[in-house]
């Protein structure tokens, strides 16, 4: 019994032992541990991976930190450190944070060597003896801190929208960017563009206008290396004074006559430096002739008509000031020969030619037209002579066979009764219309007829206003002769200039001129021109001094342009006169002034009879033709520029479209028969074309 109880016992040591010895291999076996924190275990093959940080390729500074992160827990022992970089590390430092030892913090042990193209390999071994793919890592090592500088520097003076541009010695990191001072809260938070390196330019703008006066701007960064920028101060005084211009050559409005190439100037002021002045005529930039800070010259080349002119000047801070639009106009009106009217007036169409066209007077009708129209506040002044009436339009017509809107000198557009009270006409001739006033002469057939000029101290716009004052004579009711200085005898034109009144007494061979304008009836004319007194109406011989029938006047204030019919001539004053039988000082038509034959060429007239100027362009109706002169002449004998009415200058044949020498039946839109009154306004040429019972109007292109 004894002997079994020994047994047992030494048989429950044995297995005791079994149990305990399996149990020790089997925590061997395990790698001494009951569980699996570590990322790895029995059986685990799977080799760990790591990610970096600088990334690999970048750039960094001389102290910064490489990290490795593994994907499990590594083997510390087993790390081995290679490369270019490895002599200047610290061994690395390894940490957890996800598993233990999964990450290794690599610094240098001073600082890197600055360079590029510098190599680390990290090669280590997981707890389960599984090894990495070895990590090449390649890095550039920047040591040099970043530079600035900006434009304009700093103290400078910039304009309300002037440009900071900041450019940087490398690239630099655009999200470590940070502006300060005073006009960081007005900046649109810098555009970072490339000059020399990838974003390494900075333009700093204001998001709607900086504030003058003075401002601050600090700006601070990192380049790719995280190397600081040593703050950028900037101080800017922010000037938003443009600069003064002003034209002092010209003013709006300016009307200029002769040359058409005007030289434009004016002065220019500025607390800053003007860099640029720039001329603008109708919207194209010119070549400035001279400008420096207090001044600017310019020639400019005019177009037709109206002209608009701009200087602008801008200064170095951005500012830019501006004369204001001056508009100024050079009267000229650009036709071709034999052009065809735009319009006609007393006709259906551009083929009648018949009185009244062929019936009863109407708004829309004319008989025997002559005189020169004219134009005010947009209202058209049309004479109908032979209706005994002056039509009124309200608007200049754009159509052919328009009527009239009303009517002076009779009731109704019916009547067409001769009268000389102060409602009433008799052979209306020339219209004219100064200061508000509208002037009116009579007489071109009859010389009974009319004999007087009416003014309406305000021009009329309802049918049959009475005139307020009669020239030539005593009062209203009467239509008598004579030659004095209140009387005449044909008062076949008239012009108004400057406050003067120049009436054109074609029977007495003489012009008349009040020095200002009358307002009383019957007031005497202050000079006569023609005659020696104004008792005296004899035809003299062709001079200087004398008429032979002057049939229409144009003066400008200070030229004097007069038709002398049956001398064939025309006769100009370069000076206005201001004493009686003042001499002419050239003549057109003739070589000299004692010749008055007629002919018909460019230099030649046959019978002169009405004209007009526009100030820089002479347009003469003789013959069956308009001659036009492109500049008012200053010599003797000078020939016309070009010729409406016929394609040629030698041609003279009444309503010859064909130009075969023969009449046509009709007339066409550029044929005449007499054209017994012309005037120009702005771009519009408008012939009374007598026989043809009609007005054409002439559109410049």
């Amino acid at each position: 019994m004894k002997k079994e109880n020994l047994i047992l016992k030494a048989l429950r040591y044995l297995c005791l032992t079994c149990v305990i010895v399996i149990g020790f291999i089997a925590i061997v076996g395990t790698g001494g541990g009951s569980s699996d924190d570590s990322g790895s275990g029995a059986g685990d093959t799977t080799s760990p991976t790591a990610s970096f940080a600088p990334s690999d390729n970048s750039t960094i500074n001389e102290t910064i930190q490489i990290v490795i992160t593994f994907s499990e827990s590594m083997d510390t022992s087993s790390l081995v450190i290679s490369g270019s970089m490895a002599a200047e590390d610290d061994g690395g430092v390894w940490s957890t944070i996800n598993y233990t030892n999964d990450t290794l913090t690599i610094s240098p042990a001073t600082s890197w060597t600055e360079g590029i193209a510098r190599t680390l390999a990290i090669d280590a071994s997981d707890t389960a003896g599984n090894s990495m793919t070895m990590l090449n890592l390649s890095y550039t090592v920047d040591a040099t801190l970043p530079t600035a500088s900006a434009a304009p520097s700093n103290g400078s003076t910039i304009g309300i929208n002037g440009q900071i541009v900041i450019t940087f010695s490398e690239s630099m990191d655009t999200s470590s960017l940070v502006l300060g001072g005073s006009m960081a809260a007005e900046d649109n938070g810098g555009v970072w563009s490339t000059t020399n390196f990838t974003n390494d330019t900075l333009t700093i703008s204001p998001a709607t206008s900086w504030t003058a006066g003075s401002g601050t701007l600090t700006v601070d960064a990192n380049d790719l290396a995280s190397n600081s920028l040593v703050t950028l101060n900037l101080s800017y005084t922010v000037d938003s004074t443009p600069p003064t211009v002003i034209i002092t050559s010209h003013s709006d409005g300016d009307q200029i006559f002769g040359n058409r190439t005007i030289t434009l100037s004016g002065t220019l002021s500025d607390t800053a430096t003007i860099t640029s002045c720039t001329i603008t005529l109708n919207g194209f930039n010119q070549s400035v002739t001279f400008f420096d800070q207090t001044s600017f010259t310019v020639d400019l080349d005019l177009a037709d008509r109206a002209n608009t002119i701009e200087v602008i000047a801008i200064d170095q801070v951005g500012n830019s000031g501006s004369s204001g639009t001056i508009n100024i106009n050079y009267p000229f009106i650009s036709l071709t020969d034999f052009q065809a009217a735009d319009i006609v007036i007393g006709q259906a169409d551009f083929t009648g030619q018949n009185p009244n066209q062929g019936g009863a007077a109407g708004a829309n009708t004319v008989y025997l037209p002559d005189g020169n129209p004219a134009i005010y506040n947009g209202v058209l002044y049309l004479p109908d002579s032979g209706n005994n009436r002056v039509l009124g339009y309200n608007n200049i017509p754009t159509a052919n066979n328009v009527g009239a809107d009303f009517v002076l000198g009779q009731p109704d557009f019916l009547t067409t009764t001769a009268g000389y009270l102060a409602n009433q006409m008799s052979e209306p001739g020339t219209v004219r219309v100064h200061n508000g006033k509208l002037f009116l002469s009579e007489g071109f057939e009859d010389p009974t007829g009319g004999n007087r000029v009416l003014i309406w101290n305000s021009a009329p716009t309802i049918t049959q206003a009475s005139a307020d004052i009669v020239v030539g004579q005593t009062g209203f009711g009467v239509s008598n002769t004579g030659c004095t200085a209140s009387s005449v005898n044909f008062t076949i034109s008239i012009h108004v200039v400057d406050g003067k009144l120049i009436v054109v007494d074609m029977d007495n061979h003489r012009v008349l001129i009040w020095n200002t304008i009358p307002t009383t009836h019957g007031t005497p004319a202050d000079i006569v021109l023609g005659q020696p007194d104004f008792t005296t109406n004899t035809l003299s011989p062709t001079a200087s001094t004398s008429f032979y029938y002057p049939t229409d006047a144009w003066s400008d204030g200070t030229r004097l342009i007069v038709a002398d019919i049956d001398n064939h001539r025309v006769l100009i004053w370069n000076t206005f006169p201001t004493a009686n039988q003042t001499p002419a000082d050239v003549v057109l038509g003739q070589a000299d002034m004692t010749s008055n034959t007629s002919g018909v060429s460019d230099r030649d007239f046959t019978e002169p009879y009405r004209l007009t100027s526009n100030g820089n362009q002479l347009f003469i109706g003789n013959g069956n033709r308009i001659l036009i002169w492109d500049t008012i002449p200053t010599t003797d004998y000078a020939p016309a520029d070009r010729v409406l009415g016929q394609s040629n200058f030698t041609n003279n044949t009444p309503n010859d479209d064909n130009q075969d020498g023969n009449q046509d039946a009709a007339p066409s839109a550029r044929t005449f028969n007499q054209p017994s009154g012309v005037y120009t306004y702005d771009d519009k040429l408008f012939i009374a074309d007598h026989f043809n019972n009609r007005v054409l109007i002439f559109q410049a292109p």
